[in-house]
């Protein structure tokens, strides 16, 4: 197989007809990142699970920030940042309520009038209706949302994007609603239309958001109720802990009343809240693996095991298997991650894309071309990679790992550490990075932008 980062490269080469397929909004006027150009492609053919993917899902961008960042797009994430901290400017002076400061999704342009229609004389793709447009699950309460958007946000600082003043200030009153709102039934990640659970993953982001909002008081001294959101966040580990593990799964569970897995949960160790070889989090790959995974490709979860409120079946979830790939990467099962990542390239198309599922009979379902698909595609690709080009350090912390060599500002271990050239240097030759970099951003670019690039060789 060739190795992760040069099948990229080869992606970006071969990609000249991106532009025809991949029309996007442009994010140049607003900074907002559609999830899909597309509406109404199925996830199963002739069935009702047909949705409009042509707005701006909190989630989705926020996952773009940390690929934007990686691949030198500052401007691109500068502006994604300026169009959340405008809603995050609009939900702390709205006096929110226990539905949130934050909706899951705006129209680009960050308007939210997402009303869902159904297109009765539409007869849909391939027959699969209903035919939907607007989004009905704008009005859903989501908690991951304030996780990943904190991540962001966090990866943004990192990276020189501070947030000023102002924006502060918005920032401490949508945790400070967190903080007071997180203990909740929610609809979740999946945008479930079944009734809220007690999603364990919306949990996860809620540690994560909190534990950004300290890292970030900490970090600059801002002023915030940073020990009410240090004791919040510890709830919430304690609680997980406590009730989103299943002794007789002996895995993580997607929410507190069922034992059913769930795929979402595969960010735990990328996000930090366990260690990539924990015991615990082992034992819940394994349990994925039996459960989720069919020939390499993983299902989010189960809707016959936890309903739904959907009629019909799903295909598997391509932002999960890549998802998949990084995790077992971290886990130090290097030669399972390659076979998983390696199958999964050959369902791209032909030049390169992916939609948001797999079909049982190999064909691409769902809209198209779906963002965070290709965003999980990178991520995986550059931590298998480093994990393949680092042996030994794969017992090190692999989240750290990952950040030396992408680049992130911090410097190779101790022991190679001869010098501050010969650490950027070493970071530039790790199989090829600085040229890779450059394909991954064509790559990205014309994803989002429906702008083709310049060929770049393998």
């Amino acid at each position: 197989m060739a190795r992760p980062l040069h099948v990229l490269r080869a992606l970006a080469g071969d990609g000249a007809a991106l532009g025809d397929h991949a029309q996007a909004a442009d994010v140049r006027a607003s900074g907002g990142l559609v999830a899909a150009p597309t509406a109404g492609l199925p996830e199963q053919v002739g069935g009702e699970r047909n949705w409009d993917y042509r707005y701006t899902w909190v989630r989705d961008a926020s996952f773009s920030v940390l690929t934007l960042l990686d691949l030198g797009f500052v401007d691109e994430a500068a502006a994604f940042g300026q169009w959340l901290g405008d809603r995050f400017r609009e939900g702390a002076g709205s006096g929110a309520d226990a539905a949130g400061p934050l909706n899951i999704m705006y129209r680009v342009d960050g308007s939210s009038d997402l009303k869902e229609e159904v297109l009765e004389h539409w007869s849909g793709y391939r027959g699969s209706r209903p035919v939907r447009i607007g989004n009905g699950a704008a009005g859903q309460l989501q908690l991951d949302i304030y996780g990943e958007a904190m991540d962001s946000l966090f990866a943004g600082d990192a990276a020189g994007l501070r947030v000023p003043h102002r924006g502060w200030g918005a920032v401490t009153g949508v945790l400070d609603w967190l903080a007071e709102h997180w203990d909740q039934p929610e609809e979740g990640i999946w945008e479930t239309r079944g009734g809220r659970q007690a999603f364990t993953y919306g949990r996860l982001m809620s540690w994560v958001a909190l534990d950004r909002g300290v890292r970030l008081a900490d970090r600059y001294g801002r002023p915030a109720p940073a020990d009410r959101w240090r004791a919040e966040r510890d709830r919430i580990y304690t609680q997980v802990m406590d009730r989103g593990w299943s002794p007789r799964r002996k895995a993580f569970v997607q929410h507190y009343a069922t034992d059913v897995l769930d795929a979402a949960l595969l960010r735990m160790p990328r996000l930090g809240f366990v260690t990539p070889r924990d015991p615990q989090w082992l034992s819940t790959l394994d349990a994925m693996a039996g459960e989720l995974v069919t020939d390499s490709l993983v299902y989010r979860y189960d809707p016959e095991a936890s309903p739904d409120g959907l009629q019909g079946s799903e295909g598997t979830f391509s932002l999960c298997t890549f998802a998949y790939v990084d995790a077992l990467a971290r886990a130090g099962r290097l030669e399972e991650a390659r076979q998983v990542f390696e199958k999964m390239l050959t369902y791209a198309n032909h030049v390169g894309l992916f939609s948001e599922e797999i079909a049982l009979t190999g064909e691409q379902i769902g809209n198209f071309p779906q963002a965070f698909t290709h965003l999980a595609l990178a991520d995986a690709a550059v931590t298998l990679n480093a994990a393949m080009d680092a042996p030994t350090l794969r017992h090190r912390d692999s989240h750290a790992l990952i950040q030396r060599l992408a680049g992130r500002g911090l410097r190779p271990p101790a022991s190679r550490r001869k010098s501050a050239r010969e650490s950027r240097e070493k970071c530039a030759r790790v199989a090829g990075w600085g040229a890779t970099r450059v394909a991954l951003a064509h790559l990205v670019r014309r994803i989002w932008a429906g702008r083709p690039g310049p060929s770049v060789a393998a």
